[in-house]
């Protein structure tokens, strides 16, 4: 199980336009043209059933009888069956092996961070071409957001944590917190002892990114997984079927030092 990150830090370029003259011929592979997985499924909406059904009876073709049994950087199949002939190109990482769609797909797998670099990736750029979009992402900004909204900071108060990085608590609020932060109850928890928070941070980006909130009460996480795993496997099938590559899709670096927002920008969790 080798997959290749790709790295690229340059800003997205759109494909220019070509004049070509008649019989001329170009061994470049064409642009594909969906730009993201997530044009035609929402989270809060309908979900293809036959493709859905068609993903599972992929994932699950060729396990091992105990493949439950596996360690997540194990292997989960028979000999020779996880390796793919053609790598899927997702972005910012080419999958060469079935057991990266498994760990994302099966209950009790950790999503390791390439899991979360692809999603956060093609989430970010979903909001790059979504017309009229006023949701912005920057990772810092992400990130705290997500901490303090997952209570993941539960056993690490917030003046703990300036503290142990050598930062004058009253001082970081007035001069750090760029954004304010509206509490809510019941906040989706993960179920104890499940390996699902790397889930849930998804979903919370994603309910943001639509500028929806984020439901009461636990989240669906085998839904979710199913979901995710299914959009970014015919994303990339699709892909590779038209022989297509995509543009060139990383988001310009931001300067951390430059991160602000305006004083009435609220981000809310309903």
């Amino acid at each position: 199980m080798h997959d290749q990150p790709i790295i690229n830090n340059e800003q997205t370029l759109l494909p220019a336009r070509r004049n070509r003259r008649p019989g001329s011929s170009s061994s470049q592979p064409p642009i594909f043209e969906l730009k993201h997985p997530f044009i035609f499924d929402l989270i809060s909406g309908n979900y293809d059933i036959p493709l859905w059904d068609a993903f599972r009876s992929w994932v699950r073709d060729g396990l091992l009888t105990k493949h439950d049994k596996k360690k997540h950087d194990q292997d989960h199949y028979n000999k020779h069956l996880a390796d793919f002939p053609v790598a899927i190109n997702l972005g910012v990482l080419l999958i060469n092996n079935k057991n990266w769609f498994y760990n994302l797909y099966f209950e009790g797998q950790l999503l390791d961070n390439s899991h979360i670099d692809v999603i956060f990736y093609y989430l970010r750029k979903k909001a790059k071409y979504e017309v009229g979009s006023s949701y912005k992402y920057t990772t810092t900004v992400m990130l705290v957001v997500l901490m303090k909204s997952m209570s993941l900071v539960n056993t690490l108060e917030v003046n703990d944590y300036y503290k142990n990085k050598g930062i004058d608590s009253s001082q970081a609020q007035e001069e750090n917190e760029f954004f304010d932060i509206v509490y809510i109850d019941n906040v989706p928890q993960q179920i104890h002892e499940t390996l699902d928070c790397g889930i849930y941070m998804l979903a919370f980006a994603e309910y943001l990114s639509y500028e929806q909130g984020i439901p009461a009460g636990n989240l669906d996480a085998s839904f979710l997984r199913s979901r995710y795993a299914t959009l970014l496997w015919n994303y990339g099938q699709q892909k590779n079927d038209a022989g297509a590559i995509s543009d060139n899709e990383a988001p310009p670096r931001h300067s951390m030092l430059n991160v602000a927002l305006e004083d009435n920008d609220t981000i809310q969790i309903d």
